[in-house]
């Protein structure tokens, strides 16, 4: 099996929260990865177990709420990039049991006869983490690059510096798409759009593009920036 995506309202008749968020297990000859927990999942574990029966390891792409919820309890280890630690009080649920491990920059995930490439993408969150599989071509990158709908919780030079560091790793490796966190079936992360958020990004730092306000803000992002078909979502700090 390449790797199998598990959606949130895929599990609605078991009472589960939803947020449309997606899961991917990722499994080799030896091991599993599972990226992210979802929201409310009953059973993950078991669910997961019902697709593989190697050993799997949770990994979270990021630490908000619906990546990381009630379900990495079934789990005794969660490994993330530490720059997302910052966001376990305010955004994980409180007494999780398991030990948190960190990821690194750079290192290879060996599942036996495939690996993933660690990409630390901050921009969306300071921890924000993308996954490459380059003899497949693709790879898993949370809401690092939004599906074109971008909550910039970071600020534009970090996001710009994110995008061009994806875009020459998409050019080394021929990567032709990117799975994101909310994937609806169309809406894959492509080598221009990861282009087109860097063009914008720029553009934005430069001054050449002025964000709009946005009434009833999500989570304090009350401006918003939409070029080349990407949106980017962000506050004044984001200029700094």
């Amino acid at each position: 099996m390449v790797f199998r995506r598990i959606d949130a309202h895929t599990w609605a008749g078991t009472g589960n929260l939803m947020s449309n968020e997606s899961l991917y297990l990722i499994e080799g000859n030896e091991r599993a990865v599972l990226l992210d927990a979802g929201t409310v999942i009953t059973d993950l574990d078991k669910i997961v177990a019902s697709i593989t029966s190697k050993p799997v390891t949770l990994i979270a792409t990021h630490v908000h709420p619906d990546h990381t919820g009630s379900a990495i309890n079934y789990f005794p280890e969660l490994y993330i990039n530490a720059a997302d630690t910052v966001g376990i009080p305010e955004f994980m649920p409180e007494g999780y049991k398991g030990e948190f491990k960190f990821l690194q920059d750079g290192e290879i995930i060996d599942l036996g006869g495939r690996q993933l490439e660690v990409i630390f993408t901050p921009g969306h969150t300071p921890g924000s983490t993308t996954f490459i599989d380059k003899e497949a071509r693709y790879g898993f990158s949370g809401n690092a690059f939004g599906s074109g709908n971008l909550l910039l919780t970071g600020n534009f030079s970090t996001l710009a510096a994110t995008c061009e560091k994806m875009d020459k790793i998409i050019e080394k490796y021929d990567i032709r798409y990117l799975y994101p966190g909310h994937y609806i079936g169309n809406n894959p992360e492509t080598p221009q759009r990861v282009k087109d958020m860097l063009t914008l990004s720029r553009d934005v730092l430069s001054g050449k593009v002025q964000g709009e306000h946005v009434p009833n803000a999500f989570a304090g992002l009350d401006l918003l920036v939409q070029e080349y078909g990407v949106r980017i979502y962000y506050n004044s700090q984001a200029l700094k």
